[in-house]
């Protein structure tokens, strides 16, 4: 069969048009394409109709990749929380300066796994390794929106679902208190105590203890009752109806240890008041709960901190230097999981009690405490062995 005439332009290429249909008034549309020999031009022309008889919108994935991701952030704003939407907006922003101007459709793996691997030796915020997560974060970002796109026939092909996390990347693990840290948190009062003591025994997100009111506990029947809770916009709470998910609205037993010391501060309260407030008695901000906190971990470091020489004062001139491992908030809920788990307490109801979305997660949870304790139960052995010099 013998081939058609191409237009030989100037420049010593071959030029064609492919059709791509009609526009929404009616209007032809053409791709045209270029190359150097016809063999070239045929085999390029070819790779426009093949996704086009696939129903692929050509001149979609023409569009930049820039266009695509604001596409993605004005989707996502106002579905996702503050925090979560500007941790997707910087996600997407690293990706933009990489390659924002490239058409969507021209982007392989092979350029998307450098970057990554490149953002692996080195996070563009802290300078050091980026973690496993970070990773598995940024590349989730860039596969949905390659997603959207598929979804909108732009692309035919998601190259970030072949992104691999390189093997050196760290796996950070949450760490749980350990018990000397537990009572630290039991026997010290302070502003922020009932929140940590909140946290810790009855594995409560920030989000869900910040709106937690007084008839939301019920000290007889011992449990809490999770029915509402905040996202942070520009620092200030928001109240939202529920959970963060919908497994998150639970009702969650707390122990005695809980009930004993929430009764004496909630006898003489409103029903309607917050269980924990700022100074003035109002619902927390970020910044108040931030401050809270670490005026919370100043008096833990004074009190319980090993020094080379004691400080006279937590205000003494100069600060007193951070000798204790620094506690966050969500160190209390993972303890409060791993602790349940120790207990003997089975999946099921860790997940109910935390509520987890996924079981999976509770599971992770399990893997990584079980294999922590059998790790302190063989150097429990080793001391035991070397106490009596054997071996």
């Amino acid at each position: 069969m013998p081939r058609a005439k191409y237009k030989k332009r100037p420049d010593g290429r071959y030029q064609t048009k492919v059709y791509l249909g009609t526009d929404g008034n009616g209007k032809a549309q053409y791709k045209y394409v270029y190359a150097a020999t016809v063999s070239e031009l045929e085999r390029k022309a070819e790779e426009i109709r093949y996704p086009l008889h696939r129903g692929t919108n050509v001149m979609s994935g023409d569009l930049p990749f820039n266009t695509w991701a604001d596409r993605f952030l004005f989707i996502k704003k106002g579905k996702v929380t503050d925090k979560r939407y500007k941790d997707l907006q910087a996600q997407v922003t690293y990706w933009k300066k990489l390659i924002g101007n490239v058409p969507l459709s021209k982007l392989v793996c092979s350029d998307l796994q450098m970057h990554l691997d490149v953002l692996g030796k080195q996070n563009t915020n802290t300078k050091k390794p980026s973690s496993r997560k970070t990773l598995v974060d940024y590349r989730c970002v860039i596969s949905s929106v390659f997603k959207l796109a598929m979804a909108d026939r732009a692309v035919s092909y998601n190259p970030a679902e072949s992104l691999t996390i390189p093997d050196a990347a760290e796996k950070k693990q949450r760490r749980a208190l350990s018990e000397e840290e537990q009572r630290w948190i039991i026997e010290t009062e302070h502003r922020a105590q009932t929140a940590a003591m909140i946290m810790m025994l009855a594995g409560l997100r920030r989000g869900e203890l910040i709106p937690l009111q007084v008839m939301d506990v019920d000290l007889e029947a011992a449990t809490i009752s999770v029915n509402k809770s905040v996202s942070m916009v520009d620092g200030h709470p928001h109240i939202k109806k529920g959970g963060k998910t919908a497994n998150a609205t639970r009702t969650v037993n707390i122990p005695p240890q809980l009930v004993r010391y929430l009764r004496p501060l909630l006898r003489a309260r409103s029903p309607f008041d917050l269980v924990c407030t700022d100074k003035r008695g109002r619902m927390l901000s970020e910044s108040a709960f931030s401050r809270m906190w670490e005026s919370y971990l100043c008096d833990l470091n004074f009190k319980y901190g090993k020094f080379s020489k004691q400080p006279k004062s937590k205000f003494q001139p100069g600060g007193v230097p951070f000798v204790i491992p620094r506690i966050t908030p969500h160190m209390l809920r993972h303890t409060c999981a791993t602790n349940m788990i120790l207990a003997g307490m089975d999946a099921i109801t860790v997940k109910d009690q935390l509520g987890h979305a996924d079981i999976q997660t509770t599971l992770n949870i399990y893997t990584h405490v079980t294999a922590e304790h059998k790790k302190n139960e063989i150097d429990k052995l080793g001391e035991f062995l070397a106490a009596r010099s054997i071996g």
